[in-house]
């Protein structure tokens, strides 16, 4: 037998045995998806007022929209100050108008846009003048806070703050804990989880941010 033969038998017996080696890639490492706010530097500086509120009424009535006078209808919030990290004071109550909402058996809801209900808890970025869009960044900034924790509109949980952002917990709660929300940026990571941060300590660190 030739060496040229020697070498292919030998070749075949190793990969009928399964003892050929291969330098083969190893598999892609997997991520999940991580969602990122704007940075709170941004929204800070878009922002008049940073507040932590809760709805104590919502009207809804109608009224029309941008030149043409096209019939739309519109939400007058009434929001509690319970807390805060404004430069100034802000009022006790605060009264915003939203784009969307109620009035009897007709409705009108806008894509993208805030929808509160009377009892709702919020730390929200506000500019009361930029009615009726008066949340920075619509639903970007606006935050549940839920048994004094904060939660992204979309009800994922606010795990870090910092100038580049805010880290949100994966994968998203159960169906049905909290409505579905929009607005948030998506990059990738590894998953993350944890308990949602306090409010006193997301107000405290958008304080700090605010005067650095």
């Amino acid at each position: 037998m030739t060496d040229m033969m020697r070498r292919l038998t030998l070749s075949a017996l190793l990969v009928l045995l399964g003892c050929e080696s291969t330098s083969r890639p190893p598999p892609p490492t997997k991520v999940q998806p991580l969602e990122r706010t704007a940075p709170f530097v941004q929204l800070l500086r878009a922002a008049p007022l940073v507040v932590h509120a809760k709805v104590e009424r919502v009207t809804g009535r109608d009224g029309t929209v941008g030149k043409a006078q096209v019939p739309a209808i519109f939400s007058d919030l009434s929001l509690r100050v319970l807390g805060h990290a404004s430069r100034g004071e802000p009022p006790e109550t605060l009264t915003l108008t939203v784009l969307g909402g109620q009035v009897g058996d007709r409705a009108h809801w806008v894509s993208e846009s805030v929808r509160l209900s009377e009892g709702d808890e919020v730390l929200a970025f506000v500019d009361p003048q930029a009615s009726p869009h008066p949340f920075i960044g619509e639903t970007t900034g606006v935050f549940r806070v839920i048994d004094r924790a904060v939660f992204a509109f979309d009800g994922r949980a606010v795990l870090e703050v910092g100038p580049d952002g805010l880290l949100l917990a994966q994968p998203a709660p159960p169906a049905g804990r909290l409505p579905v929300g929009q607005g948030t940026a998506t990059g990738f990571a590894e998953e993350h989880t944890g308990p949602a941060l306090p409010i006193d300590t997301v107000l405290a660190t958008l304080a700090r941010l605010r005067d650095s």
